[in-house]
């Protein structure tokens, strides 16, 4: 093996490239750890009143919601006691059909 620049440099670079990498993961997850750090600090500092606040509004949406659905379910229960009266309706006038044709018969 000949003492080359490459030679000697090759295992110096490769070790830097690799202490690079353990650097660039470990800034990475210090990061990621303060970013975590940060949200359950944000979390402590809400206050009783703003956790309640989000919980009215939370509560609200369901509401809302809910109140579209009964909405919904009135109509389709009007129109569902419409057809059923006119049903009814047909049902009586064919009643009175074949007892009118019954006695002439």
């Amino acid at each position: 093996m000949s003492i080359s620049a490459y030679n000697i440099a090759a295992p110096f670079d490769a070790a830097g490239l690799g202490l690079a990498g353990v650097l660039h993961r470990a800034r990475q997850d210090r990061l990621a750890a303060q970013a975590h750090a940060d949200a359950v600090q944000a979390n402590r500092n809400l206050t009783a009143a703003t956790r309640a606040a989000r919980a009215v509004e939370a509560l609200r949406g369901v509401l809302f919601a809910t109140q579209a659905e009964n909405a919904a379910l009135d109509q389709e229960n009007a129109e569902l006691k419409r057809a059923l009266a006119v049903a009814r309706a047909e049902t009586l006038r064919a009643k009175g059909l074949l007892v009118r044709h019954m006695r002439a018969a």
